[in-house]
C-alpha cells in the first residue's frame, strides 16, 4: 500500500496541473469527483485530500463537509478555500477583488510555505479571508488575506492559481504531501503499471477478460499491461471502422506478434458507410458510429461464457473531452467494467507505453475521438473525403515530426464540402493557462510546405487554411 493523496476535481484543468506536479515528485494520487462522499474518499485511506478548484473569486463550490472532522490533511485551492473558510467558522468579503497589475504576496512561516519566498504575482480575481473560527493569515495579497491555515486541524486554504510552469506551486504541493501529508516519494511508472495488473487479476478471478483496441495508447498499454499478467485469458478485439489511420491495424498486429497477444480485427467499414449514408449532422454520426461498435462488441463477448472483465482504455483525457465509449447497460449489469488508466494523462501513458515496450511509432501517435475521422468531415462521409483526410493528416503529421516540434497538445486536419471542391483546416493546439487551448504558432516554412504536398497529393482540395480560432477549453479543439 503506498500513500496516496485524494485529489477532488472541482476543475478539470487545476486537478490535472495538480496531478502532474505530485506525479513529477513521485507522490503517489488518486483522482475523485467533487461529489465524493467522505466513505468513497476514506476507502483508499489517502494520507491527504486536495481540493482542486479555479480561482474565480466566487463562493458556492460544495463539497462533503464532515471531510474536516475526518483528521486527515485537507489542501483546499482556489474557491474551495472560501467555502472551507466558512465552514470552519471564519467570514470573507461579500465581494471578490480584482487586482491590476501585480500584487506583494507575503508568506508566513508554516510548514506548507516552507522554501517560499514573498514575491510580486498576478491575481486576477480573490475573496479576502477575515481570520476567525481558528483560522490564521498564511498568504497575504496587498494586505487581504487569501491563504490560511488552522490553529488545530491539519486544513489549509489558498487562492493562488495553479499554474502549468511554476515551481513555488509546485512547492505548494510538494510541502503538503511530505511534510504535512508524511507521504513517502516512492511512486514511479512500474508502480503504475503493478497496481493495473493486481487490479487486473483480482477482478478477473479465473475468468476471461475482453479489451476492445482501439489503436490508442489507453486501450493498448491496458491490454498489454494486463496480457503480462493473464496471459491468454485476455481477448483482444479491433473493431475496424474504416474511419481511423491507414496503418492503426498495421501497427496493432505487428506490435499482438511481437508481445504474443491474439487480437482478432472485425471488419465493420462497409456497414458503418452504409449507416453513415445521407447523414449530415455531427452528433448523429457519432451515435450511429458508437451504436455499431457497442453492438460488434457485445456480439463478440456475449458468446463466450467465460468473460468475467470487460477492460476499457479510457484515460483522463478522453474524460475531460468527452471522448468516452459509450457502455450499454446490458453489458454493465453482466460484466465487470475496469478503466485501469482513467486517472492517467496522455503524457503518463506514453511514458508506460515506453516501459512495457511499445513501438515509438504508437508511442507518438495523435489519439482520435471514438469516432475516428468522421467529424472531421464536413457534410457527408464518403470514401473520397475519407482517403483526402487522411492524406493531410498524414502529411501535418510528418511535416511536424520532420521539424522536431514537441509539447504540441493536439494537431489534425479537418475537411470543408465546398461543393465538387473541397477544403482543408489545419489545426494545431498547445496547452494554455487554466482550461484554455492556444494556436500553437507553427513556422511558416512548415506551413508552407505542408499546403504544398496537400495539393499536390489531393486534386480535388482547393484551399488549405490554417485555423488560428483559441479553445476556452480542451473539449471545443475539435470542429462540433
Amino acid at each position: 500500500m503506498h500513500d496516496n493523496i485524494a485529489v477532488l476535481n472541482f476543475s478539470d484543468q487545476v486537478c490535472k496541473s495538480v496531478i502532474r506536479k505530485l506525479r513529477a515528485e513521485r507522490i503517489c494520487c488518486r483522482i475523485l469527483n467533487s461529489s465524493a462522499c467522505l466513505e468513497d474518499i476514506q476507502k483508499d485511506m489517502p494520507a491527504g485530500i486536495i481540493l482542486a478548484s479555479e480561482c474565480n473569486g466566487t463562493d458556492g463550490v460544495q463539497f462533503d463537509n464532515r471531510i474536516l472532522q475526518a483528521g486527515i490533511p485537507i489542501l483546499a485551492l482556489g474557491d474551495t478555500s472560501i467555502t472551507m473558510a466558512r465552514l470552519l467558522g471564519g467570514t470573507t468579503a461579500e465581494q471578490g477583488v480584482t487586482e491590476a497589475g501585480l500584487s506583494e504576496i507575503r508568506f508566513a512561516q508554516n510548514l506548507l510555505t516552507e522554501g517560499i519566498d514573498d514575491q510580486e504575482r498576478k491575481m486576477d480575481t480573490y475573496v479576502p479571508v477575515v481570520p476567525g473560527g481558528g483560522i490564521v493569515p498564511l498568504c497575504v495579497s496587498n494586505g487581504s488575506m487569501i491563504g490560511y491555515s488552522h490553529e488545530i486541524m491539519p486544513v489549509y486554504g489558498i487562492q493562488l492559481p495553479i499554474e502549468q510552469n511554476d515551481p513555488d506551486t509546485s512547492m505548494f504541493l510538494r510541502n503538503f504531501a511530505v511534510s504535512v501529508c508524511k507521504c513517502r516519494n516512492d511512486w514511479d511508472d512500474m508502480k503504475a503499471i503493478e497496481q493495473i495488473q493486481e487490479s487486473v487479476c483480482a477482478l478477473a478471478g479465473n475468468g476471461d477478460a475482453v479489451c476492445l483496441l482501439t489503436g490508442g495508447l489507453g486501450s493498448t498499454v491496458s491490454a498489454v499491461a494486463a496480457y503480462q499478467i493473464i496471459g491468454s485469458r485476455l481477448k483482444c478485439f479491433y473493431i475496424e471502422t474504416g474511419l481511423r489511420r491507414e496503418d492503426e491495424w498495421l501497427q496493432l498486429r505487428n506490435m499482438a506478434e511481437k508481445t504474443g497477444m491474439n487480437v482478432e480485427c472485425i471488419d465493420k467499414s462497409k456497414e458503418i458507410m452504409l449507416r453513415l449514408a445521407g447523414i449530415y449532422n455531427p452528433y448523429e454520426k457519432k451515435r450511429l458510429i458508437e451504436e455499431c461498435i457497442e453492438e460488434t462488441l457485445y456480439e463478440q463477448i456475449i458468446n463466450m461464457p467465460d468473460v468475467a472483465l470487460l477492460i476499457r482504455g479510457t484515460d483522463r483525457d478522453d474524460i475531460i473531452q468527452g471522448n468516452v465509449l459509450h457502455i450499454p447497460l446490458s453489458v454493465c449489469e453482466k460484466y465487470t467494467v475496469f478503466e485501469p488508466v482513467n486517472e492517467l494523462f496522455s503524457d503518463d501513458l506514453q511514458r508506460l507505453a515506453d516501459l512495457i515496450g511499445l513501438p515509438p511509432e504508437m508511442c507518438t501517435n495523435q489519439p482520435l475521438p471514438s469516432t475516428g475521422l468522421a467529424l472531421r468531415i464536413q457534410g457527408l462521409v464518403c470514401s473520397e473525403k475519407i482517403e483526402i483526410l487522411k492524406t493531410c493528416d498524414d502529411i501535418l503529421n510528418d511535416e511536424i515530426n520532420k521539424a522536431g516540434i514537441k509539447r504540441l497538445y493536439r494537431y489534425f486536419s479537418f475537411l470543408s464540402d465546398a461543393g465538387s471542391k473541397y477544403y482543408i483546416y489545419l489545426r494545431a493546439v498547445q496547452v494554455g493557462e487554466g482550461e484554455s487551448a492556444l494556436t500553437a504558432r507553427l513556422p511558416y516554412d512548415l506551413l508552407e510546405r505542408a499546403v504544398g504536398r496537400i495539393m499536390a497529393s489531393c486534386q480535388k482540395v482547393e484551399r488549405v487554411l490554417y485555423d488560428l480560432t483559441p479553445s476556452a477549453d480542451y473539449s471545443r479543439i475539435e470542429f462540433k
